[in-house]
């Protein structure tokens, strides 16, 4: 919520958590993973079984895998309203984008997670810390929901791919270069790899039509 943030212990709690997650999906040694991110490089993950991944995001969500008390997200099956319809209208106003991580700020140019963070601040959302996936998987403005949920305004989101939910099934996001800005079905956008379904519960916007783009 507003006002709460994660203390000294818990970011090191979850940078630990994260660098777990890093070396268990891409199925490399810890000592791979240290010299990897000390040069600053990404290892190609090695084929790693969905059900490793499943595990060691689910470990990030140990205390509390669901939030039984969000809502199901009205129109579920139907209409596709959800929770932040609005996040997703700002997300459409950059469908143009090119695919850059460089350039991933500037003006017709973003990555995945710059794509969510740029559709948050158009809103007045201050993203989380620099806008990248595990960011968000960090975020206590975040609760965890259950597949069945989501709506539109929700954010489905792994270590390596974050999108934005345009309804149930359904969502919108920066794929890659050949690709850029794409809609579709979730499990598409996401590449068939699992992922976590996460609702802001943080301060709401001021006006749910106010796009400041």
């Amino acid at each position: 919520m507003a006002g709460r943030g994660i203390s000294g212990p818990g970011v090191g709690m979850v940078t630990a958590g994260m660098f777990l997650i890093y070396v268990g999906i891409r199925k490399v040694t810890i000592l791979e993973g240290l010299r990897s991110i000390s040069q600053g490089t990404l290892p190609k993950p090695q084929n790693v079984p969905s059900t490793t991944a499943k595990t060691a995001l689910d470990a990030l969500y140990a205390t509390g895998p669901t939030d039984p008390s969000a809502p199901a997200a009205a129109g579920a099956g139907g209409s596709g309203a959800g929770p932040l319809p609005q996040l997703v209208a700002a997300a459409q106003t950059f469908a143009g984008d090119q695919y850059s991580q460089s350039r991933r700020w500037q003006a017709g140019y973003s990555d995945c997670s710059s794509f969510v963070g740029k559709a948050f601040k158009a809103i007045g959302i201050t993203p989380p810390g620099a806008s990248i996936t595990t960011s968000y998987l960090a975020w206590s403005a975040l609760r965890r929901i259950d597949p069945s949920q989501v709506g539109a305004g929700d954010l489905i989101c792994n270590t390596g791919h974050i999108i934005i939910a345009t309804g149930p099934g359904t969502g919108i996001g920066q794929e890659n270069g050949r690709l850029n800005v794409q809609t579709g079905s979730i499990d598409n956008l996401m590449g068939g790899q699992p992922y976590v379904c996460l609702r802001y519960v943080g301060t709401q916007p001021a006006s749910a039509s106010a796009l400041a783009v």
